[in-house]
């Protein structure tokens, strides 16, 4: 949220070679809120994990804006109660799609979208958040 992930484009102004396309879906440029909320792969594992969470009224908020704007827009729609479950479900989806990000760069192993999905559940367990 701070912009200080080395992602691409932050690569890229630091003068650091790099493959500036994202790995994950090979169609934009690598940045924190691409990954976190634009790419094509990320948004199909979001809505598997909304899906699985029960929490498909949140499929329909805009993600437009930073990262943290969408983050916030999410979190506002759930309950008080349920918002620490809530950051730490969305922490467990960015830490794993960043978590395949670098794999498919420095492993050349590559995960589906249904085995990141699965990544995530079994970090969270069972999820209750509205």
């Amino acid at each position: 949220m701070h912009n200080r992930i080395l992602t691409a484009d932050n690569l890229q102004k630091r003068g650091w070679p790099c493959n500036p396309i994202c790995c994950l879906c090979n169609l934009s440029q690598e940045s924190m809120p691409h990954l976190g909320k634009d790419c094509p792969f990320s948004v199909e594992v979001w809505n598997m994990i909304l899906s699985w969470a029960n929490l498909s009224f949140l499929s329909g908020v805009s993600n437009l804006g930073s990262l943290y704007d969408w983050w916030k827009r999410l979190r506002n729609r759930c309950c008080k109660e349920s918002k620490k479950i809530f950051d730490g479900l969305i922490i467990s989806f960015w830490w794993n799609i960043w978590l395949e990000r670098n794999n498919r760069i420095f492993q050349r192993l590559q995960r589906s979208t249904i085995q990141v999905t699965q990544l995530v559940k079994d970090q969270i367990g069972s999820c209750s958040v509205c």
